[in-house]
């Protein structure tokens, strides 16, 4: 008698694949809310399969805790008691996300030493504990914010960062924001695994004021390893990318206008082709602008743009061989004008005034060019180098 085969049965190599598409995360950023009224026709979890067996709890473990995201302070809280509840979890924490900066999203921080990916936003959002005594630059620290900070010093194998600031209320003056990014800037001093950052916002500019921008800026020009930069286009001119850009290890900047989340495009993550790349092209922007005129003067900017920036480009318009190409819906006015011989015979004593009649049949119509096979460009502003 011969004895059923089951998925157990199956290799682990094999297993570790199927359990990795229903148990691990499906993108690095966080998924949409759904409202409290929706209820999925089938209740299950991503922690379902590792109740099956014991296999599968051991096969399946590494893959649940592997891309953790963190929307709430009460996910954090609970992802904070299982951690120092359970020390083996902490380290199979590759990928870490967090939506808001708090205590425990700190604290969550400085205990997974493994991280290889971290994705955080800075949210204008202030701590209900008191505030922490001023810094030297004379603001009041948020303590979140300071307990952040330290715990971005701790990383050592970091190697995709990306910074997001999706709140309109948040913005890069704030002191909470000011010290968490001043933080970075030190921290990024001793990532010498950085392969990517990427910077959801506008790179603005801060040397006059002496902000963090200028450190970061300045970290990220000394990084041994970062080949890849990503960020939104200014609308002016800004020296803090031209700074990034004298990285000798520099490969490509990507620049897109938000419409594009550039974290979870493979090309960028891993190093591959560069972003321009035709799948991609619903996400570029238009070579014109204050900063790409000025961007054109310094070559190698305008190399690492050119390299990893997609752009809108133009589609060729072709028609069928016995087709002629389309007029315009608008109607033609033809303009009673003298032609060259009217003027003429005008300028004449002799001559006698024309007829309106005369005048319209003498105006020239435009000639209509023949349709041609072949492919005509549409001419758009787009960005030469």
């Amino acid at each position: 008698m011969t004895r059923a085969f089951t998925l157990q049965d199956f290799p682990e190599e094999l297993l570790e694949h199927i359990l990795g598409l229903c148990v691990a995360a499906q993108s690095q950023t966080p998924p949409p809310r759904r409202p409290q009224w929706h209820t999925p026709a089938f209740q299950t979890r991503r922690t379902s399969p590792l109740r099956v067996c014991k296999t599968f709890h051991r096969i399946a473990t590494p893959l649940l805790y592997h891309n953790v995201h963190v929307v709430d302070v009460m996910q954090a809280e609970l992802l904070l008691r299982t951690l120092q509840g359970n020390a083996s979890i902490s380290p199979l924490i590759r990928s870490l996300v967090l939506s808001t900066i708090t205590l425990q999203s700190a604290q969550i921080l400085s205990l997974c030493k493994g991280l290889l990916a971290l994705d955080f936003t800075l949210d204008a959002a202030s701590s209900s504990s008191p505030p922490s005594p001023p810094s030297s630059q004379g603001d009041a620290v948020d303590p979140a914010a300071l307990y952040f900070s330290n715990a971005l010093m701790t990383q050592r194998h970091i190697q995709h960062l990306v910074v997001r600031k999706p709140d309109a209320r948040a913005y890069l003056t704030m002191p909470r924001i000011k010290y968490v990014l001043s933080g970075l800037a030190h921290a990024l001093l001793s990532w010498n695994k950085l392969e990517t950052a990427n910077f959801a916002f506008k790179f603005a500019d801060d040397s006059r004021q002496g902000g963090p921008i200028v450190q970061l800026t300045h970290a990220l020009s000394n990084s041994p390893r970062l080949h890849s930069f990503a960020a939104h286009v200014p609308a002016t001119w800004s020296e803090a990318i031209l700074r990034v850009s004298t990285n000798r290890r520099m490969e490509r900047i990507v620049l897109t206008d938000g419409r594009v989340d550039v974290s979870v495009i493979p090309e960028f993550m891993g190093g591959c082709p560069p972003l321009s790349a035709p799948e991609h092209q619903q996400g570029g922007v238009l070579g014109t602008g204050l900063f790409f005129m000025e961007a054109r003067k310094h070559s190698r900017l305008s190399e690492l743009i050119k390299a990893g920036t997609p752009f809108v480009r133009c589609r060729a318009r072709s028609f069928p061989a016995g087709q002629g190409v389309p007029m315009r819906a608008t109607p033609v006015t033809l303009v009673a004008t003298r032609s060259a011989d009217s003027f003429a015979s005008a300028s004449s004593p002799s001559s006698a005034p024309s007829s309106p009649t005369s005048h319209v049949a003498s105006a020239k119509l435009p000639k209509r060019k023949k349709p041609s096979s072949s492919p005509r460009p549409v001419s758009t502003p787009s960005f030469h180098l």
